[in-house]
């Protein structure tokens, strides 16, 4: 991971986070939708590879060090929302109207 960029990264957690559903349907029926499963499938590893324009090798060592960050993180949901709801909260009393 030290060749990745800080916008792999995020791109990574982004893109992985949105895909949460599709990572728990190709787990065994009885993991929990609760935990980060410990591997990603073929397909969803391919795609984050793609997507990052890093290699699958890549993909599996950042799922191992981000998949809690990924599972457990709602920011990376919806980011546009975050920014806003960060931006009222810390930046309002400042004089600061919108976050662009």
């Amino acid at each position: 991971m030290s060749t990745l960029s800080l916008a792999q990264t995020y791109r990574f957690i982004l893109c992985a986070s949105a895909l949460k559903n599709d990572i728990i349907l190709a787990q065994p029926s009885q993991h929990s939708s609760n935990e980060p499963p410990l591997l990603l499938s073929p397909a969803v590893a391919t795609l984050l590879s793609r997507v990052c324009n890093i290699s699958e090798n890549t993909v599996t060592a950042c799922w191992g060090l981000l998949r809690e960050v990924v599972w457990y993180e709602h920011d990376f949901v919806d980011p546009v929302r975050m920014r806003e709801v960060l931006f009222q909260k810390f930046g309002h009393d400042l004089g600061f109207r919108k976050f662009d």
